[in-house]
């Protein structure tokens, strides 16, 4: 079966979450692409009832998200998280009204990072330990972060022009490495990111 979302806006990202239980199961963050300052995130659900996805909770996002990812928590024993990049990288924690089904966020953001000197253009959690996570941006570093220690960022590479780096993908056997490319490139760098200084040659 197909199912459809009309949102009142044009969509930039989205992101499913990887939930399993019941209540917190077949959600997909969705962002709007409004050329203004003022955008939005919606929170939508399969409601398996009625077989129709259903807007569960909308929140306002400054400048359009450039990328949008749950917590990769499908047991849910972290805060239920969502990180978005865009102008900075936000952290925002949802979570479920007592006795519904309704996704809450309060419209507040749980932390905003400033790590990055310019805009945030990719977020990812590791694939080995849902408390790191990594970005790239327009000042062209990789910057990784702990959930347990916020207050700081590690730049586990910079690229030599200092040319904006647009995504970044962990790799799904070691969760050690991370690949990186930059605008306007036909590279794609890779890393171990214990050993921050020996980002490898392009691939």
């Amino acid at each position: 079966e197909i199912y459809g979302y009309d949102a009142p806006y044009n969509l930039y990202a989205s992101a499913w979450s990887c939930a399993t239980d019941p209540q917190r199961r077949f959600r997909l963050a969705v962002s709007s692409f409004i050329e203004e300052y003022s955008n939005k995130i919606s929170i939508v659900q399969l409601d398996e009832s009625a077989g129709e996805l259903v807007l569960r909770n909308t929140f306002d996002h400054p400048y359009p998200a450039t990328k949008l990812m749950w917590i990769p928590d499908g047991k849910g024993t972290y805060p239920d998280l969502i990180a978005t990049s865009g102008d900075y990288l936000r952290l925002w924690r949802t979570g479920q009204a007592i006795g519904t089904t309704r996704a809450t966020v309060d419209g507040t953001v749980r932390t905003q990072l400033i790590a990055h000197d310019k805009e945030v253009f990719d977020i990812s959690f590791s694939r080995g330990n849902r408390d790191m996570f990594a970005s790239v941006g327009a000042d062209g570093s990789v910057r990784l972060f702990d959930l347990r220690h916020l207050e700081h960022s590690t730049i586990i590479y910079e690229d030599p022009q200092r040319t904006p780096l647009l995504r970044l993908a962990w790799n799904r056997n070691d969760h050690n490495y991370i690949a990186t490319f930059a605008c306007e490139s036909n590279e794609v760098s890779g890393s171990g990111y214990c050993y921050p200084t020996s980002f490898s040659n392009a691939l």
